[in-house]
């Protein structure tokens, strides 16, 4: 097939007329100080998901020193053996269960300063970004679906090798201590989400190709 025959449409999760309504706070940075940085991980609770490789990674942090808190939003098959893992440790973790409701999700966010997508990227990486934060997660993930090229080291977000026994940890930790560099990227992804993944532009990608394909041109003219 001729590649101008083949058309890209990023996937979509919000309207950009409701993101648009989010607090300016979200990106604004926070200072390491007055409390512990919260991280946000949602997914589903399973082995390709590995959130248990986000617990280790607490778990070096918390040998480190470093004061965090996280929220696990979702559910799974792992979700007992974590929160068991999560108990003999006493490490700061909240389960809170799977949740859909969008007013109930940027809630959640809005008190995350990082979101961490473990395995498995999909939605989840365009959900971090649409609520202002900067994403860390694997940039090697066989399991990841399209959604995973919205995570750029440097501009949108933290990536590192899967294979890494640190990598996961060490990305956390350069983030927890840069509240500028939290904005910065979490600003940034907050803008790609606006260009590409919301559904208005979603809508209009796909009007405008099929204007091309039946029409030859992007706009068709009306029959009379």
């Amino acid at each position: 097939m001729p590649l101008a025959r083949l058309h890209a449409v990023y996937n979509s999760l919000y309207e950009k007329s409701w993101l648009t309504t989010l607090n300016p706070a979200l990106t604004t940075p926070v200072a390491f100080c007055d409390r512990p940085v919260s991280l946000i991980a949602s997914c589903r609770l399973t082995e390709r998901h590995n959130v248990a490789a986000l617990i280790d990674a607490l778990m070096t942090l918390a040998g480190r020193g470093l004061k965090l808190h996280t929220t696990i939003v979702g559910d799974g098959s792992e979700r007992k053996d974590l929160i068991q893992t999560v108990r003999n440790h006493d490490l700061p973790v909240e389960f809170v269960g799977q949740e859909y409701d969008r007013n109930v999700l940027r809630a959640l966010y809005a008190q995350a300063d990082i979101a961490v997508s473990p395995g498995a990227h999909g939605l989840n990486v365009v959900q971090g970004l649409s609520f202002g934060l900067p994403v860390i997660g694997p940039h090697n993930d066989r399991n990841s679906g399209p959604e995973s090229e919205a995570l750029v080291h440097g501009h949108t977000g933290l990536t590192y090798d899967i294979s890494s026994t640190n990598g996961l940890a060490d990305s956390i930790e350069v983030l927890a201590h840069d509240s500028n560099l939290r904005a910065k990227l979490g600003q940034q992804g907050y803008e790609l989400a606006l260009e590409r993944y919301t559904a208005e532009s979603h809508a209009s990608k796909f009007d405008t190709i099929v204007h091309k394909v039946y029409c030859g041109h992007d706009e068709c003219v009306a029959e009379s």
